[in-house]
């Protein structure tokens, strides 16, 4: 979660970060998930533009990962 974290860039990382990871959010993937709902994430105190960053960067994120394995 620390590495996606840091790739979308946000100002107060470590915050997300441990309040994703206190919430058993380990991996990025848990933002693929069509049971997630927006508004949970939400009512753990995390902004819009936070949420919305860590649900649309999933794939730009993987994409990177992918050419960092070739």
């Amino acid at each position: 979660m620390r590495q996606y974290v840091k790739f979308i860039g946000f100002r107060n990382q470590e915050n997300v970060i441990e309040l994703l990871v206190n919430n058993d959010m380990t991996s990025y993937k848990i933002f693929k998930s069509r049971n997630l709902d927006r508004s949970w994430l939400l009512g753990l105190g995390l902004t819009v533009g936070v949420v919305t960053q860590l649900f649309d960067n999933v794939s730009r994120f993987e994409r990177q990962l992918a050419k960092k394995k070739k």
